[in-house]
């Protein structure tokens, strides 16, 4: 049997469960946050992360919000300041500490509900 056959792509009865993207940012740019005693809030799925009063660095120790199985990608916001996302502090769980310290380093995390887990870093050191 073709596609066509069983009703198109998506079959003769289409259904559409459990799709949220109110929080999404795709094609957006980042959204700027600031830490604030080692936390940040994740107000959509791609932030730009600065220290807190612009100290040269700063650590993350929890990401506040999210959803189970929300992707968010963490990048650094100024490349004259350190990001410190700290390994099983807070409610991040990571590989170890990972220092973004450039503006095209990247953290990408999913929520389990509890805790933000670690999927892959990107360290681009100038």
């Amino acid at each position: 049997m073709s596609i066509k056959q069983y009703g198109g792509v998506f079959g003769r009865n289409p259904t559409f469960n459990n799709v949220q993207a109110n929080s999404l940012n795709f094609g957006d740019s980042p959204i700027d946050v600031v830490i604030a005693s080692g936390v940040i809030t994740a107000v959509g799925s791609f932030l730009a992360v600065d220290t807190e009063s612009s100290a040269s660095t700063d650590d993350l120790d929890t990401v506040n919000g999210g959803r189970a199985g929300q992707m968010l990608i963490l990048k650094a916001k100024n490349n004259a300041r350190s990001i410190v996302a700290k390994d099983n502090s807070g409610n991040l769980k990571l590989e170890g500490d990972f220092t973004m310290d450039n503006a095209n380093d990247a953290l990408v995390l999913i929520y389990t509900g509890s805790n933000w887990l670690e999927v892959s870093r990107a360290n681009n050191a100038a």
